[in-house]
C-alpha cells in the first residue's frame, strides 16, 4: 500500500502534485523507492483485515482498519448452517470404507445395499449376489450379503460417528464467549476419513 500525506495513495490514477506537475495513470506503477520518495509518497505494509466472516472491516481515510465484531448470534448460526451442509455432503458423498475398499454412501446406494439384503434373505452369506460390483476407489468386488451387511453397518457406524461430531461442534459454539472464540474455532477438525 501507498501512502502520501498520511492518507493511502492509488499509484494507478493521475496525480498533480503540489508544484503543478501531472503524472498520468500508472507513473508511479512499479517506480522506485527514491522516485516516490521524491514526491512524497511511501509504500508501506497493506493493513491487516480481521476474518470477514466473523467481523465488519472499515478502512479509515488514513487508511487504519477498524474492525468490528459481528453479532454473536449471527455469527453462530452461520456456521452451524455450514456444519449441517458439511455433515450432509459426508453422509451422503463420503463413501463407507470396508474391508479396505470405498462403497458409495449416497441414497441411492443405499437403497441397493438394502434391496440386496432383502433378496439374500435365507442364502448363505457367501453367495455372490453380483459379481464385479465396483468400489468407489475402482476395485471390483463381488458383493456378497456379508459384504452387504458390512457396509450398511459401516454405514450406520458412521453416520452416527459424523452426527457426534457435528453435535460437538454446535455445543462448542453455543459455549463460545465471544467472536474472537468463534474465529479461532476449527469446525473442520475431527471428522470421520472420507473418500477424496
Amino acid at each position: 500500500m501507498y501512502i502520501r500525506n498520511g492518507i493511502p495513495f492509488n499509484v494507478d490514477a493521475p496525480f498533480t502534485d503540489a508544484d503543478g506537475t501531472q503524472y498520468p495513470s500508472g507513473h508511479f506503477r512499479g517506480a522506485d523507492a527514491e522516485s516516490l520518495v521524491a514526491v512524497g509518497i511511501t509504500e508501506v505494509a497493506d493493513p491487516v483485515y480481521k476474518d470477514d466472516r466473523f467481523y465488519f472491516n472499515q478502512q479509515s481515510a488514513d487508511g487504519v482498519i477498524v474492525s468490528i465484531a459481528k453479532p454473536l448470534e449471527g455469527v453462530v448460526a452461520d456456521i452451524s448452517t455450514r456444519i449441517n451442509a458439511h455433515r450432509d455432503s459426508l453422509r451422503f458423498n463420503g463413501g463407507i470404507k470396508v474391508g479396505g475398499n470405498w462403497f458409495r454412501s449416497d441414497a441411492i446406494a443405499t437403497a441397493e445395499y438394502n434391496t440386496l439384503l432383502l433378496l439374500s434373505a435365507g442364502q448363505a452369506d457367501t453367495m455372490v449376489l453380483r459379481a464385479g460390483w465396483r468400489a468407489m476407489n475402482g476395485v471390483k468386488v463381488d458383493m456378497t450379503p456379508a459384504l452387504v451387511k458390512q457396509i450398511l453397518l459401516a454405514g450406520f457406524a458412521k453416520v452416527a460417528e459424523i452426527d457426534d461430531v457435528s453435535e460437538g461442534h454446535k455445543e462448542a459454539l453455543g459455549a463460545a464467549a465471544d467472536v474472537d472464540e468463534l474465529a479461532a474455532y476449527d469446525w473442520q477438525a475431527g471428522w470421520p476419513e472420507v473418500f477424496v
